[in-house]
């Protein structure tokens, strides 16, 4: 028996976000041979699960780049983040001015003008990026907003994350100098 460990984006996933029938199949049969076939994803758990229920397949899935482990309709590991963390990095996020999401037991939380805070970044960069890196750009953002288990708030501030079970904070901007300070910080 073996553990085979498959990342969603740019592996295993088609342009559309679907797992294809040949990877399904690929899958299934290497279940077939009593193998292990993971998910292994930066996603939510919520979008992996509804990815891979749409393929008709049942996989362990490791998942907010190793935050939560989960099998059989079990969580079985769950880090999550404390209280004082998520408080300091949310406060460097708000004061960087950055897009950023919050994964959740519950789902992802984004804020309802994220949309328009990362078109913003967009125009920004248009005269200096080429076609190709514009559409990849645009494309990325598009992921983001296709993903399931999405819940729109207008702020993150007051909302009382003590349950919540917060395991990931997600990053995205395309303003480099932001970015090279963020990682400074």
């Amino acid at each position: 028996m073996k553990l085979i460990a498959i990342d969603m984006d740019g592996t295993l996933l088609s342009t559309d976000g679907s797992i294809s029938e040949g990877n399904r199949d690929t899958i299934l049969e290497a279940q077939r041979q009593g193998n292990i076939v993971s998910i292994s994803s930066g996603r939510s758990l919520h979008d992996a699960k509804q990815i891979l229920h749409h393929a008709g397949l049942e996989c362990p899935i490791i998942t907010g780049n190793g935050g939560l482990s989960f099998e059989s309709d079990e969580i079985i590991e769950h880090h999550i983040l404390s209280a004082e963390v998520l408080s300091a990095m949310m406060d460097l996020l708000e004061k960087s001015g950055l897009y950023y999401e919050i994964y959740t037991n519950e789902g992802i939380l984004i804020r309802k003008n994220g949309r328009a805070l990362l078109d913003k970044e967009m125009d920004a960069i248009k005269d200096h990026s080429s076609s190709p890196e514009l559409k990849k750009a645009t494309r990325v953002i598009d992921i983001q907003y296709e993903q399931n288990g999405l819940i729109f708030v207008d702020d993150y501030q007051g909302i009382d994350f003590t349950d919540k079970g917060v395991y990931k904070l997600f990053v995205l901007s395309f303003d480099k100098e932001k970015l090279e300070k963020l990682r400074g910080n």
